[in-house]
């Protein structure tokens, strides 16, 4: 990966500014500021936050990070680690653990083989904990969080874990991370938008010059996948994704498909200042 400029951003950023007017569920009891790891200090210059989720299925948590422009934080090195592990704050004075953006194969062979990163990285670092052997593949145990070091004393490390759909885990929260350069400038996206470099006036951590009509899950490509949250939002205003209703007219009928499809392929090259 090439090396990130920073911007200059303050070191911290309250989560308001960083998901503007995307609501969060109600569920969502405590959201820590988004904090930078900064380039001068050995960092990547990629933005990350913690967020307290006790009840949310990981693949909704990885789509509600994409609304923010963001994705489940995937981490590559002892720094890293290190800088994620210490975003965990104590949960009513009680230990807390951080979802990352990992699950393990069905059919993986034993406890510490066939994972992945949920955005397609290479799986080439771990930081598993020696408590109880970890990986230990307990029951549905294909998930990753990590035990915060600061409050979990020999707990402390990455764990596999269940995924948390529906159940009760109050001290259960999970870390977004920001690293999309969508202009290709060497800053991340998120720095720029905060600091006013970049406009962002629909607030989904995109900047507005490098939006692509009908690319509704920012993948660069306006195909199947945006065609099937086009029939998802059918008969509706597009709910938490306005930008599908594509003209407009507060209703997403054949006109927003006709539209997707005269728009299908790659997206153009972003034009920003």
């Amino acid at each position: 990966m090439p090396r990130m400029h920073t911007a200059a951003v303050p070191l911290t950023l309250t989560f308001a500014a960083a998901a503007a007017a995307i609501a969060l569920p109600a569920s969502v009891t405590h959201a820590q500021d988004a904090v930078q790891w900064r380039v001068k200090n050995g960092g990547n210059g990629h933005w990350y936050q913690f967020v307290f989720l006790p009840r949310e299925c990981i693949e909704d948590s990885e789509r509600r990070a994409n609304e923010l422009g963001a994705s489940l934080a995937t981490i590559h090195s002892d720094g890293e680690n290190a800088f994620v592990d210490a975003l965990i704050p104590p949960y009513n004075g009680y230990y807390s653990v951080g979802r990352l953006g990992a699950f393990q194969d069905d059919d993986a062979p034993s406890p510490d083989s066939g994972w992945n990163w949920i955005t397609g990285e290479p799986w080439s670092y771990t930081a598993w904990s020696p408590y109880n052997n970890q990986p230990n593949d307990g029951v549905d145990e294909n998930h990753v969080v990590i035990y915060a070091s600061a409050h979990t004393g020999a707990f402390a490390g990455w764990h596999d874990n269940t995924d948390s759909c529906g159940d009760v885990v109050e001290n259960l929260g999970w870390i977004i991370e920001w690293s999309a350069d969508c202009n290709g400038d060497g800053i991340v996206d998120l720095g720029q938008i905060l600091d006013g470099t970049l406009a962002d006036d629909d607030d989904n951590g995109v900047p507005d010059c490098c939006l692509c009509p009908g690319d509704f899950n920012h993948d660069g490509l306006v195909d199947a996948e945006d065609l099937g949250l086009l029939l998802a939002a059918w008969g509706t205003d597009g709910g938490e994704r306005p930008e599908i209703d594509l003209d407009g007219s507060g209703d997403v009928r054949a006109g927003d498909l006709g539209l997707l499809l005269s728009l299908w392929g790659a997206c153009g090259e972003p034009d920003c200042p």
